[in-house]
């Protein structure tokens, strides 16, 4: 009753959610009457079934249709709830928080008082740089240039 079937002896039912051919192998005692109907209705090549043999068809794969929709529409929920809770603006954080990159006002302060001390730290030699640049030439019109408003002459 236990025995498994070997790879190449196994003619298993078209159901798309239990693989193999006997019904120990699935886990039970026997098979199910919409089993062997499907086992049955399966066998025959699609281009060679009735109607009526087609229905049983499809009303036999409802059940795995059902699941595999459910399962869909979760993950489907799934996703959206996860992105839900990545928006901007929405219910979990302000626009004011957001723009703040989620920090609340202790962390702005604490900050903002780092970025004043490096500022400080840097200061005289952000002066220093601004006093030792001038002007490039890229900026000013060429040598013999003639500007039809008179803004840009050289």
């Amino acid at each position: 009753m236990l025995r498994r079937s070997t790879g190449r002896y196994i003619k298993p039912f078209l159901h798309a959610l239990s693989p193999g051919a006997r019904p120990s192998e699935k886990g039970m005692m026997y098979r199910n009457s919409y089993m062997n109907a499907h086992a049955q209705v399966a066998s025959i090549p699609s281009t060679h079934r009735t109607q009526r043999e087609r229905t049983t068809f499809l009303l036999l794969l409802m059940p795995d249709q059902v699941f595999i929709s459910v399962m869909v529409i979760v993950t489907g929920c799934v996703a959206a709830a996860v992105l839900f809770r990545q928006q901007p603006f929405t219910t979990n954080m302000s626009k004011d928080r957001w723009l703040s990159g989620g920090m609340n006002p202790h962390e702005q302060y604490e900050r903002n008082a780092t970025m004043s001390q490096i500022f400080e730290m840097h200061k005289e030699a952000i002066d220093n740089t601004r006093a030792e640049l001038t002007r490039p030439e890229v900026f000013s019109a060429p040598a013999g240039y003639h500007s039809p408003s008179g803004l840009y002459t050289p």
